[in-house]
């Protein structure tokens, strides 16, 4: 996940926000006001600033919790570009600090219907760092609350997660069950959104168990509805699935158009990382099928864009694809130029991941000593009144034995 370690390590340091919007530093937006670490205003699109100025502005005039939370729900829901995944690590670490502050507002009404989206964005990001049991703990949590409150909407984004967590768990079976009870649920409420999801993931797991019939019915349900919709980030997912589809059965005349079609939305949204994707997958079928210039051009502008994401994954990708196109151009120095980037973004990867265990260790060190230091103070103070309690019932006891004496 791009800059995952600063993100991370963000929860560590976070100390609150100013109140007024402040300029750019080194090149990243300024964290007092825009939260977050490592925020490149210049890489989002229009739509993602406004969005992020419009929910900022509400988050900083919020007068509670509750409220700052929904501030940032639309951002977590909403923005296209990647960096969506800091903001849920930030409502992840002020959801947490809410609860530690006001334990009883857990039943308050108001922050219920708050936290249950909310758990269902803990959910995914513990899911994101492997943490299998806890994904499911929060996911849990979050349909309890919302089958009591009759949430139809949430309900179905809490079984489209226990799908995806089923589907890579293996359980192929227990995915689709998931993913269908998320897509009638969406249909009956006419989410038109959530339901050209469902159908995506549906056709991903037709995809992965090779009936490709039915994979292709469901991306092309999925596709018509987002371009209904306008839904750009979902209909370039839904060209990219039905490309690698068309690879796999070796139609690759197919394959290449439903890539390209793909690509040419991904660079409308303006996502790096989602670009140098589309361009390596496309270097690949291109060097599969002989034409070594287009690989190049493919993997060298996906390479480019990678680095400008700094996204060490795909970077290691184009890296690898490039080298392999120079050793077939017979240029032996560039290849294993290439080919040394390749295996260097491979240990960045490692070490990140490697960094990521450590920091989410200490992270949940902090939160459970936080936690710990919680239920002393509540136990000396429960300590103090009971001893109070008894000094009175004392003196009260003295006073009415004097008065029978």
């Amino acid at each position: 996940m791009k800059h995952i370690f600063y993100i991370l390590l963000f929860l560590i340091s976070f100390n609150g926000v100013a109140q007024e919007p402040a300029s750019r530093t080194g090149g990243f937006a300024d964290k007092e006001y825009y939260l977050v670490d490592s925020l490149v205003l210049d890489e989002l699109s229009e739509r993602d600033r406004e969005l992020l100025e419009s929910s900022l502005k509400d988050y900083h005039s919020a007068k509670d919790d509750t409220a700052k939370v929904n501030a940032l729900k639309d951002i977590c829901e909403n923005m296209m570009h990647d960096d969506w995944s800091k903001y849920q690590f930030y409502q992840h670490h002020l959801i947490k600090k809410a609860l530690l502050k006001h334990p009883a507002q857990q039943e308050n009404k108001a922050l219920r219907i708050s936290l249950a989206g909310s758990l269902n964005n803990i959910g995914y990001l513990e899911l994101q760092q492997g943490n299998i049991k806890g994904a499911l703990m929060y996911y849990h949590k979050s349909l309890t609350i919302r089958d009591k409150l009759g949430d139809k909407h949430g309900l179905a984004q809490c079984f489209n997660a226990v799908g995806v967590i089923y589907r890579n768990q293996g359980d192929i079976s227990k995915a689709l069950e998931y993913y269908h009870k998320s897509l009638t649920i969406r249909e009956e409420i006419g989410d038109k959104k959530g339901a050209a999801n469902s159908l995506n993931n549906i056709g991903v797991i037709y995809t992965n168990q090779g009936n490709d019939i039915k994979a292709l019915e469901y991306y092309n349900k999925s596709l018509i509805i987002s371009e209904e919709m306008g839904n750009k980030k979902d209909m370039a997912e839904s060209f990219n699935n039905i490309g690698t589809l068309y690879h796999r059965q070796g139609n690759f005349s197919k394959s290449l158009e439903y890539f390209y079609k793909s690509l040419v939305i991904k660079e409308e949204i303006g996502n790096k990382e989602a670009i140098a994707t589309s361009l390596c997958n496309l270097g690949r079928l291109e060097l599969m099928l002989g034409n070594l210039h287009a690989a190049k051009d493919h993997s060298s502008r996906g390479l480019k864009m990678a680095q400008e994401g700094k996204a060490a994954r795909v970077i290691s990708a184009n890296a690898e694809l490039l080298s392999q196109v120079y050793e077939k151009q017979g240029k032996g120095m560039k290849a294993l130029e290439m080919y040394k980037l390749h295996v260097q973004m491979k240990d960045s990867i490692n070490n990140e991941a490697t960094q990521k265990a450590t920091i989410r260790q200490q992270t949940q060190y902090e939160f459970e000593k936080a936690q710990i230091v919680k239920e002393n103070e509540a136990k000396e103070q429960a300590r103090l009144e009971a001893e109070a309690t008894g000094r009175r019932n004392n003196l009260q006891y003295s006073f009415i034995f004097l008065g029978i004496l």
